[in-house]
């Protein structure tokens, strides 16, 4: 896991590491600060090419969770 404000420099860092076909998946809430963008812009700007990329959101990460409430979650993908 990385902090959100952290993975475009991470993904700068290891950029030759990453597969240009790999499926990143994105379970951050936020704005990425420094670039006043969506995670999704700066990760495509990090890496210099379009990268497949999945939003992972919804109650699951709630505090309800940790003590055993039901939870649902809702994955958003695109494929181009």
């Amino acid at each position: 896991m990385v902090p959100l404000n952290q993975v475009p420099s991470w993904l700068v860092d290891h950029k030759d590491l990453i597969h240009p076909d790999l499926l990143l998946c994105n379970t951050a809430k936020g704005l990425y600060l420094e670039g006043n963008c969506l995670l999704s812009e700066a990760i495509n700007k990090a890496l210099g090419r379009d990268q497949p990329y999945a939003i992972l959101s919804g109650p699951s990460f709630a505090k309800e969770m940790m003590i055993g409430h039901p939870t649902a979650g809702l994955c958003k993908l695109s494929i181009q």
